[in-house]
């Protein structure tokens, strides 16, 4: 099956069943928010956050993000749909982060310590 990377809309190869149907690069998967960011919320994320967190991506692109916060990453993106689909998904999961965040601590926003780390911007 073929797909599109996430980000720059290249041609991917997507795996049928976790075996690649046709030659060409295969879509490797990339965590919008990465694994190791995720270790700031409090309790389990829901189902529909963690499939909305993952996207099909070339191998190319999913080296250059690495583990940037998606708003370092939004930022060195050119202009276009792939751009266009982070702001949007950035939306999405970034609702559910406000919204935890502020549950956690009573309905209002706390930073995090200087101990456990710098904070991640957020949208």
């Amino acid at each position: 099956m073929t797909g599109k990377c996430f980000y720059c809309s290249r041609l991917v190869h997507l795996p049928a069943g976790g075996v690649a149907v046709s030659a060409g690069p295969l879509a490797t998967v990339d965590h919008i928010f990465p694994r190791a960011l995720l270790r700031q919320f409090v309790g389990p994320l829901p189902e529909w956050w963690r499939r909305a967190n993952k996207v099909p991506c070339c191998h190319g692109c999913n080296t250059r993000k690495a583990d940037k916060h998606p708003a370092l990453w939004l930022a060195t993106l050119s202009p276009g749909p792939g751009r266009d689909r982070l702001t949007s998904r950035l939306h999405k999961l970034g609702t559910l982060c406000q919204h935890r965040g502020a549950a956690a601590h009573g309905g209002r926003h706390q930073p995090r310590s200087e101990a456990s780390g710098p904070a991640q911007p957020m949208l």
